[in-house]
């Protein structure tokens, strides 16, 4: 999401900008809780009860 290519498609008006701002920074969160929540699983192991 946060890659724009070669920049042949970039965002021309600022309501564009700002979505596109928007939504780099909010895959560049989900993507970081996802790595780690798995990173956590993984030093944590399994659950003793």
């Amino acid at each position: 999401m946060t890659t724009v290519g070669y920049g042949d498609r970039t965002p021309v008006t600022t309501p564009g900008r700002i979505v596109a701002a928007v939504m780099m920074t909010v895959g560049i969160g989900v993507f970081s809780m996802l790595a780690g929540l798995i990173a956590s699983l993984l030093i944590a192991g399994p659950k003793q009860d």
